[in-house]
């Protein structure tokens, strides 16, 4: 949306609230800006590593000014391996510097967590986040991505695209912001993780984020529950 376009909103809107109160509104002109264009992200890729080169290639927001590396995502080659979308929140500078996500010990802490379940992200995981670069320091809140900011439905169109091309039989939640986002929810982790809810037709489990295990150990316990839930499940649906 545009600036004029954002300025004509609101001047109609206050116009509304002076008829409904019968009053004029004397608020300010807010000092708006245009949004970043929203890439169409369409069913035209053909792999996994096309859909990696657009984000890669992507300069629709501000982060593209900031990131030193993009941080698409990673798993196996071959996608009819995968049957479970690992998804995060966003990438942090230890993604930054190597380009890919969940690196660092957080990562050698969720292979360890998928490897506990018959899982990896060499073999049947592809894993990625909501954020596809890293958030300046004073943006990497929970409130911030919550706000449905523009760089959260930008790249919700790119893991549109790789779910779309990947068809992944399970997804699974990692931390509070990237459940509540897919969700649509506000409800906290306490109260959703290890139950299943449903994305787009695919069973989605919300568990605790590898950094969340890192701060507070007395978490291990519930996520380990959360885990043997996912597994129990991935046993009962058979891969083709």
């Amino acid at each position: 949306m545009t600036k004029a376009e954002k300025s004509e909103i609101f001047h109609l809107l206050n116009t509304a609230e002076g008829w409904v109160s019968e009053y004029r509104s004397k608020l300010p002109m807010p000092e708006f800006t245009d949004s970043p264009e929203i890439p169409v992200i369409t069913g035209n890729f053909f792999s996994i590593e096309s859909i990696s080169d657009s984000i890669r290639a992507c300069s629709a927001c501000k982060l593209c000014k900031t990131r030193k590396n993009t941080v698409p995502g990673e798993g196996p080659a071959e996608i009819s391996k995968i049957r479970v979308l690992v998804i995060g929140d966003v990438p942090d500078d230890d993604d930054n510097t190597s380009g890919k996500p969940f690196a660092g010990k957080k990562g050698q802490l969720l292979d360890k967590m998928l490897s506990s379940i018959s899982l990896s992200r060499e073999e049947n995981c592809y894993a990625t986040n909501i954020l596809k670069c890293t958030p300046s320091r004073d943006s990497q809140s929970i409130v911030s991505l919550q706000n449905s900011r523009d760089e959260v439905a930008i790249c919700l169109s790119y893991l549109a695209a790789q779910i779309a091309l990947i068809k992944p039989e399970f997804i699974l939640a990692l931390g509070q912001t990237a459940a509540q986002i897919l969700l649509g929810s506000s409800e906290e982790m306490t109260h959703i993780h290890g139950r299943f809810f449903e994305y787009n037709g695919i069973p989605l489990l919300p568990t605790y984020h590898p950094v969340d295990l890192l701060r507070d150990e007395t978490l291990k316990r519930p996520a380990w529950e959360d885990l043997k839930s996912f597994k129990e499940r991935i046993i009962n649906v058979p891969m083709d």
